[in-house]
């Protein structure tokens, strides 16, 4: 009786085993085209981000070049014009916020002594010499850096009826800082600094790695969900 019994189980046995070899198979199947689909899809989302960010900050950085570069000329040419034996003395203080997206400019003397400058709030300029004073031994001629700035956001009324005191809020923002040496007759006498808002651009590459980032999950389950269809196909 127990010869039957054990020949009988025989067979549901193989058929479980069986199964597990077939759920197992599936399983990697599914494992392998989902994992190859994935990192298509990250391998994709990385290198359009890379181009999109390259090219367009580096847009912004030629863009500042070239402002930095003109500037840096034209007070050369006045310095020589004038001729004011190698110190950085300006009769006439012109603005060189020439361009929309330019935060401020400033010229120091080689003792870190502010010469001529301006900015677009003024209440921040010794926040941004304090930020510029510490980058003075920072040998990159160009770099990012985050700032904060208050702003007025609304008014409140004080226990004097009459009385309205606005409340200032406080925001980051994102400047690409330029500098260059100022030169007369081939000595180093100051150094000009130029800073552009690029707030607007940073914060659009911060949303856009969320949505690609986003994309990629979405597309993720779909590809878990189309690799297990067509692991179950080749089964």
């Amino acid at each position: 009786m127990a010869i039957h019994l054990k020949i009988a189980k025989l067979p549901f046995s193989r058929l479980f085993r069986k199964r597990n070899i077939f759920e197992q198979t599936q399983f990697r199947l599914t494992a392998l085209y989902s994992g190859l689909l994935m990192l298509f899809l990250l391998f994709f989302t990385a290198v359009v981000y890379l181009l999109l960010y390259t090219t367009i900050f580096k847009n912004q950085e030629r863009n500042l070049q070239g402002n930095l570069n003109h500037e840096v000329r034209n007070i050369e040419s006045y310095l020589q014009s004038h001729n004011n034996k190698g110190q950085l003395r300006f009769k006439y203080q012109d603005s060189l916020m020439n361009d929309a997206d330019q935060f401020f400019y400033y010229i120091m003397d080689n003792s870190g002594e502010l010469v001529l400058g301006n900015e677009v709030i003024p209440s921040m300029r010794d926040n941004l010499l304090k930020t510029l004073s510490k980058k003075q031994e920072n040998q990159e001629n160009m770099y990012q850096e985050t700032v904060q700035a208050e702003f007025p956001k609304r008014g409140q009324f004080t226990d004097n009826k009459d009385a309205f005191q606005p409340i200032k809020t406080t925001n980051n923002i994102r400047l690409l800082i330029a500098k260059h040496s100022i030169n007369y007759h081939g000595e180093t006498i100051g150094t000009l600094y130029i800073g552009k808002d690029i707030s607007v651009v940073h914060q659009i590459f911060k949303w856009l790695l969320i949505i690609l980032l986003g994309l990629v999950l979405l597309f993720s389950v779909i590809a878990l969900i189309i690799s297990h269809y067509m692991s179950k196909k080749a089964m």
